[in-house]
């Protein structure tokens, strides 16, 4: 999607340069509301595809690759490794 607001940033500034304004305000229009549509979809998907918002009192963000931060009363569990019974 932000490819496509790009593009069409472009368009409008190359018609723009050229003096077809009809068409250079609609295409910056066009632009700016993908861009808009890539902002909010952009940070839904970062609060809600990380788990920010429901991550057992854990903030463990994907991007950051092992890092890991517990909150207070929170159990610390390990998914990767197998539970050890004696």
């Amino acid at each position: 999607m932000l490819h496509w607001a790009v593009t069409f940033l472009i368009i409008g500034l190359v018609a723009a340069l050229l003096g077809v304004t009809g068409v250079a305000g609609t295409t910056t229009y066009i632009a700016y509301v993908l861009f808009v549509i890539f902002v909010i979809v952009a940070i839904v998907s970062l609060v809600m595809d990380n788990g920010l918002l429901h991550n057992k009192g854990r903030v463990t963000p994907r991007f950051f690759a092992g890092a890991t931060v517990l909150a207070e009363g929170a159990e610390e569990v390990d998914s990767h490794r197998p539970s050890r019974s004696s």
